[in-house]
C-alpha cells in the first residue's frame, strides 16, 4: 500500500489550473504467505471449508508452481454461459488476482484474495489483519468482486462461480447465496469429454439503501430489511436481494415475532429463496435490450440513487457506432424499480 503526500501546490497562470505536486512514499509492506512465521496475536480466523489434509505433503512454493501452471494451461478449456468467449479470454490478462476496498466510514480494508479475506484496520496503518476469513480456493481468482455494505458492518464477495458469500466484519459468515447450477467452481470429469471448467461470474454487486431515497423504511412481506444488495451478471441479468444480520433483524423488528438463531451460516438459492426477516429475493431485471454484456458498474448517490453500468450496446436493429456503450437508471423505492435515463439527464423510460 502507498500513500500520496501533498508537497507543494503549484498555480499555471496560462490556464488558470491548479496543479499538484504528490511525493509516494512507502506506508506499509505485506509478507506472503510463505513468508509469514507466526499469525499476528490480535487476528482473529474463521475458517468457513476445511483444507485438504492430502496438501499439507507439498511445499508451499512448489504447490503454488503446479497449481498456477496448471491454471494457465487449461484457460482455452474454460466454458460459460454468461460471459462472451472473448471477454473470457481477454479479461484474466488486465485483471488482479486480490482485490482491494476500503469500507465507507475508512476504518476497514477487505483484501480479497484466491482462498481468503483478509479484513485491516486503519487503526495499524492497515499493515496488521484484523480477522481472516478463509473459504474454499478459487482457481479463478480474477473473476471474483467485492462490495462493503454503506454501514460498513457487512461484505460480500462473490466466486468465479457465481456464488456470493457474505460475511461481517468480525470475520463471521452470514450466509451464502449459491449460483443455479452449483458445479461452476469444481472440476467435471467426463472420460470422453475431457475436463472443463464452468464459469458464471458476476460482473457488478453492490449494496445499496433499500430504502432508495424514500424516507420510509423497506416493508417486504411484514419485516423490515436494512441491506439490499445487487448483483448483475455478464449477460446483463440484475437480481436484488434483501438482508438481514441477527442483529438487525432484532433493531428494525422489535416488534416482530422472529426467532433469533444461534447458527448463522444458511444457504440460499439464487433466485426464490425467502427466509422471512432475513433474506429474500426481491426482484430480476434484465438489461440485454439496451447491453447484450455488461462489464462493468456504478452507483452514484448523489442526488438520487443512479445505477450506471458500461458493456457492449445491443446492435440488433441499430448501427453499433451510434449506440452507447454506458446506460444510466434511476432506482426507485417502488415498482418499475428502475427508469432509464438519457445521456444528457432527460427521463427516457421506466421498465414496469
Amino acid at each position: 500500500i502507498k500513500s500520496e503526500k501533498r508537497m507543494s501546490d503549484l498555480l499555471i497562470s496560462e490556464n488558470h489550473s491548479e496543479r499538484i505536486l504528490y511525493d509516494i512514499e512507502v506506508a506499509a509492506t505485506w509478507k506472503p504467505d510463505d513468508e509469514l512465521t507466526v499469525l499476528e496475536p490480535d487476528s482473529r480466523i474463521n475458517t468457513y471449508a476445511k483444507e485438504d489434509p492430502s496438501y499439507a505433503q507439498f511445499p508451499r512454493r512448489v504447490f503454488k508452481q503446479v497449481t498456477h501452471r496448471l491454471k494457465r494451461s487449461l484457460e482455452g478449456l474454460i466454458i460459460s454461459t454468461t460471459v462472451p468467449p472473448a471477454l473470457l479470454q481477454e479479461r484474466p490478462k488486465v485483471t488482479s488476482e486480490w482485490l482491494m476496498q476500503l469500507s465507507p466510514d475508512g476504518k476497514y480494508l477487505a483484501v480479497l484474495q484466491e482462498h481468503k479475506i483478509e479484513i485491516r484496520t486503519s487503526e495499524s496503518g492497515f499493515e496488521k489483519n484484523y480477522v481472516i476469513y478463509n473459504s474454499k480456493r478459487d482457481a479463478f481468482s480474477k473473476w471474483r468482486r467485492l462490495a462493503w455494505s454503506l454501514d460498513s458492518k457487512i461484505i460480500a464477495a462473490t466466486r468465479s462461480d457465481g456464488s456470493i458469500e457474505i460475511i461481517n466484519e468480525d470475520g463471521q459468515l452470514v450466509c451464502m447465496i449459491i449460483s443455479s447450477s452449483n458445479i461452476n467452481s469444481d472440476v467435471e470429469n467426463d472420460p470422453q469429454a475431457g475436463q472443463s471448467f464452468f464459469l458464471e461470474p458476476v460482473a457488478f454487486i453492490s449494496f445499496v439503501d433499500p430504502k432508495r431515497g424514500s424516507n420510509k423504511p423497506l416493508y417486504y412481506e411484514g419485516h423490515i430489511y436494512q441491506y439490499e444488495l445487487i448483483v448483475i451478471t455478464y449477460d446483463g441479468v440484475l437480481r436484488s436481494y434483501l438482508l438481514n444480520t441477527i442483529e438487525s433483524v432484532t433493531t428494525l423488528n422489535s416488534n416482530e415475532t422472529i426467532s433469533r438463531r444461534a447458527k448463522v451460516n444458511i444457504t440460499y438459492s439464487r433466485e426464490g429463496s425467502y427466509d422471512p426477516g432475513y433474506f429474500a429475493f426481491y426482484h430480476k431485471f434484465s438489461f440485454k435490450q439496451w447491453l447484450s454484456t455488461v462489464v462493468c458498474g456504478s452507483v452514484i448517490t448523489l442526488n438520487g440513487l443512479l445505477l450506471c453500468l458500461g458493456g457492449k450496446p445491443n446492435n440488433e436493429n441499430e448501427d453499433e457506432l451510434t449506440l452507447p456503450s454506458v446506460v444510466c437508471w434511476m432506482l426507485l423505492p417502488d415498482r418499475p424499480f428502475y427508469r432509464k435515463l438519457e445521456l444528457e439527464g432527460m427521463v427516457d423510460e421506466s421498465i414496469d
